[in-house]
């Protein structure tokens, strides 16, 4: 089980002197990493790439959740949230609870709308990925004062649960830890695919999905904890850019600033049409660079268009979504799912083989899942 973020150990793990200090041991006026600075990067890649081992949980329920629950998931506009939405009704169904869908939108008046619906469908909890206080307190008190908690997935917030001063979540999977973890990956990869010669990333995000974010500041928090000539910016963009303007604006960013040989996406669909504009233009030497890739993603790793991707099994995140309000139900602490890490793996092309399917991670998370709720006691 994975609990922790990366970055904080890499100092550590490294030694202080060498990895956070001299400017010859980490990328200074010498032009590149230390030896055993680049040594440990590429230790850490290699143990990324590992295929998961599990669904990233060790703790079994203390008993079988009751039947009969209803779980509202709310959807949005994302192609990954259909599939950690395929994830949270195969769960539902293996507990013999109710799934019912809602379109989420993209807009905070969608959002909201949407809120309102599943409160009309009284569910015994309210699910939803990308959503945030920001713009859903409202409709969070509602829900609270309804006595509905909400397991929300990939957001920023903070669950405070259903207590008097709580906000109504009662647990946040995929949030910014995981996020940042998933940033530390890339900056190893992209350290160890650059020789160790002071790398430039540009990472490429969605302000309105909050936790987003978080992906960027784990990349350049891990990189330059041990790359002092490393760089890392941040170019934002929107949903409606996506497959659209992203990709000249990718193109031109690359122009303006030559020194960027890897371009970073906070979520596998931003790259849409991206490899085929940066070949057009003649820039076959960037790599395209990631967190949560899709099909088409996985597949341009086999074509050696794209480079290195974080792979998550959405499904599987769905999966964690019901477990956490699985162990409400039976009075378990929810914080043992909410803390452990989704096992993610590095994919790296010329060593991953696409399925034709999306990101695959741990293949018997069905059985598993069913163990940890004792469903065949």
């Amino acid at each position: 089980m994975r609990t922790t973020f990366r970055t904080a150990a890499i100092c550590l793990a490294l030694g202080l002197l060498a990895a956070c200090g001299g400017q010859d041991a980490n990328g200074g006026a010498s032009g590149r990493v230390g030896a055993d600075v680049l040594e440990a990067a590429r230790d850490r890649v290699a143990a990324a790439k590992a295929a998961p081992d599990g669904v990233g949980l060790d703790d079994a329920l203390s008993s079988r959740p009751e039947k009969g629950k209803t779980v509202a998931f709310l959807k949005c506009p994302v192609a990954t949230c259909a599939t950690i939405a395929k994830g949270v009704e195969a769960a539902t169904e293996a507990l013999g609870w109710e799934f019912k869908l809602v379109d989420f939108g993209a807009t905070p008046e969608e959002q909201n709308a949407a809120f309102e619906k599943a409160i009309q469908l009284e569910p015994d909890v309210i699910m939803q990925t990308s959503g945030s206080l920001d713009t859903l307190s409202n409709s969070l008190a509602k829900t609270k004062a309804a006595g509905i908690p909400v397991v929300e997935g990939s957001t920023s917030d903070v669950a405070t649960g259903m207590g008097p001063d709580g906000n109504g979540i009662i647990a946040v999977l995929n949030g910014g830890a995981q996020l940042a973890d998933n940033g530390s990956m890339i900056a190893d990869w992209v350290l160890v695919d650059s020789d160790g010669k002071n790398p430039e990333v540009a990472v490429f995000s969605i302000p309105a999905i909050t936790v987003l974010e978080h992906f960027g500041t784990g990349l350049e928090e891990s990189l330059k904890a041990i790359c002092e000539g490393c760089r890392v910016t941040t170019v934002n963009a929107q949903v409606a850019d996506i497959g659209k303007s992203l990709p000249q604006t990718v193109v031109s960013h690359v122009q303006q600033n030559p020194g960027v040989k890897y371009v970073a996406f906070a979520f596998g669909g931003m790259s849409t049409g991206v490899s085929a504009a940066l070949r057009e233009a003649g820039m076959n030497d960037v790599r395209v660079i990631g967190e949560t890739p899709s099909e088409p993603n996985l597949a341009n790793l086999g074509h050696r268009t794209e480079h290195a991707w974080v792979g998550q099994d959405s499904t599987i995140l769905g999966w964690r979504m019901v477990d956490a309000f699985a162990r409400q139900v039976v009075g378990d602490d929810v914080a043992i799912a909410q803390g452990a890490l989704l096992n993610n793996q590095l994919l790296v092309t010329g060593e991953y083989e696409p399925t034709g399917r999306d990101y695959e991670g741990y293949p018997n998370y069905a059985a598993e899942f069913q163990r940890l709720w004792r469903i065949a006691d």
